[in-house]
């Protein structure tokens, strides 16, 4: 009998744990978290590489967040050096930021959400997109966007991270005369845990096209080096070198000499990790 209350004990230890597994989240705000993507404007010359990455942990109003960096080639605006104008934390599958020397965090992404939820957006005060918390009355909603979650997709990516993507379709509301509101599927966004929007830049949680000159591509996402994401382009481009040489790449596809002494580097279509 004693035999078996211990079995029982350890089951009940064992099975919430099962549970987590194979939920499989995917956290975002890991230290060593780096997105690589371009900014692209409204003409030709004004495209722009980034480089987005967390490092170090700091304390903001009693809670710890990890500081955001970014370099970015933006002419006279960019950062050719590391610039750290943010910090983010997560908590119960909710990502908040704060901008550094502020006192007031906004929410970025609810990997809470269930097909069907509507989620408002809008921006705050340094004009970064976020998700706005709490109920809005009627003069406060035509002044936001709304998007709807359409699709919870399972993907697994090239090194076999397995990642949940939210499709979510952005509803334009228009009020008639008579006071009716219409409302019209526009543009669509997708979050991916771990990573952020995907086909935007990485933390806007809703497409920033119609406030802004810039749009953005995100074309990779890493965790320590262990990649979580590349766009579609970038696995083209290295399935066409594997084709044709043996050649060293990076993992923008330029060609390299020699591996690096530490990072990673594409050699016949396989990523190699130098530790």
């Amino acid at each position: 009998m004693k035999n078996v209350v211990i079995l029982f004990i350890i089951i009940l230890h064992i099975f919430p744990s099962t549970t987590m597994a194979q939920e499989g989240y995917n956290r975002l705000v890991v230290d060593g978290k780096t997105w690589k993507g371009m900014e692209l404007g409204i003409s030709p010359d004004k495209q722009f590489i980034y480089d987005l990455f967390l490092s170090g942990d700091t304390t903001i109003n009693g809670k710890e967040y990890l500081k955001c960096y970014i370099i970015q080639e933006r002419g006279a605006q960019g950062y050719v050096v590391p610039k750290c104008s943010r910090a983010l934390r997560e908590e119960d599958r909710k990502v908040y930021g704060i901008g550094i020397g502020n006192d007031k965090e906004y929410l970025l992404y609810d990997f809470n959400v269930q097909v069907g939820d509507s989620l408002y957006c809008g921006v705050n005060e340094s004009g970064e997109p976020i998700i706005i918390e709490g109920k809005l009355d009627e003069e406060q909603e035509e002044r936001v966007q709304l998007i709807v979650l359409k699709e919870i997709e399972n993907k697994t990516s090239s090194e076999g991270v397995d990642l949940r993507c939210y499709h979510f379709t952005m509803l334009t509301r228009e009020r008639m005369a008579d006071g009716s509101v219409i409302e019209q599927e526009g543009q669509s966004n997708i979050w991916a845990e771990g990573v952020g929007s995907i086909n935007d830049y990485p933390l806007n949680s809703w497409h920033m096209e119609n406030v802004s000159s810039f749009g953005y591509w995100l074309q990779q996402c890493y965790d320590n080096q262990h990649i979580l994401y590349v766009s579609p382009s970038n696995i083209q481009t290295i399935s066409v070198m594997k084709s044709t040489s043996d050649n060293l790449y990076d993992l923008q596809g330029r060609q390299m000499r020699h591996a690096p002494a530490k990072g990673v580097y594409i050699q016949n279509g396989k990523k190699f990790i130098v530790r």
